[in-house]
């Protein structure tokens, strides 16, 4: 329900990871999960937010643009294999940003 209404996904692409990740789930499957058991623990658009360490490369974008179409704004701590780079400082930035 979270991605009612939006583009299809890359089925081509989905395939691909299937085939070598046997089980892997697509990035909105993932995101629909996430959100649904965050829901569940009382956390909005409103209350919460997007922080993300995700890797710099092109096939994150899409998980990371999925989250932003539900909670807006994402403050990028950049990362790999989400570690965040940020350091002390960057989560003290990120800390200032979360709603009361």
């Amino acid at each position: 329900k979270v991605f009612e209404g939006n583009p299809a996904e890359n089925s081509e692409f989905d395939a691909l990871v299937k085939a070598n990740f046997p089980g892997a789930i697509s990035n909105k499957q993932l995101a629909t999960k996430v959100v649904s058991v965050l829901e569940g623990k009382g956390y909005t658009p409103g209350n919460t937010l997007l922080a993300t360490s995700l890797c710099a490369d092109e096939l994150a974008r899409v998980l990371e643009d999925d989250f932003v179409k539900v909670y807006g704004n994402n403050f990028n701590l950049g990362g790999l294999s989400g570690f965040p780079f940020a350091g002390n400082t960057g989560f003290g930035a990120m800390a200032a940003h979360i709603p009361d």
